[in-house]
């Protein structure tokens, strides 16, 4: 059966507002992200079962969503929506303790959570 798309977001607030966390490794953390979808994900990129979302919080639009998700700094979520009901995995710390010390770790470990999260 067909379920509705698992949107991947990377929720990211500008720097000049926060200096924490540093800009360098939020852009690592949506760099490498962007590289495990694109590169294990490109079919379900193209039929929609994966929808990678990248959200300036600073934006009117983007606030709302900030406000929905609880945050007020950059941020990644992987979420699965069945049913009608939205499940979110918070993988925010995972991305800042590993996209830059541990490149390769994160893109196998943040690929592990996009594979659970379609089944």
């Amino acid at each position: 059966s067909a379920s509705a798309p698992l949107p991947l977001r990377i929720l990211k607030m500008p720097v000049k507002k926060r200096k924490r966390p540093s800009s360098r490794k939020t852009s690592t953390i949506e760099k490498n992200a962007k590289e495990v979808v694109n590169a294990l994900f490109a079919n379900e990129l193209k039929n929609g079962t994966v929808v990678f979302k990248t959200v300036d919080i600073s934006t009117p639009e983007g606030e709302k969503i900030a406000d929905k998700y609880e945050v007020t700094w950059s941020s990644l979520f992987v979420n699965k929506w069945k049913d009608g009901k939205e499940s979110r995995n918070n993988l925010t710390e995972f991305g800042f303790g590993n996209a830059r010390n541990d490149p390769d770790g994160f893109k196998k470990g943040f690929a592990d959570k996009i594979r659970q999260s379609l089944k």
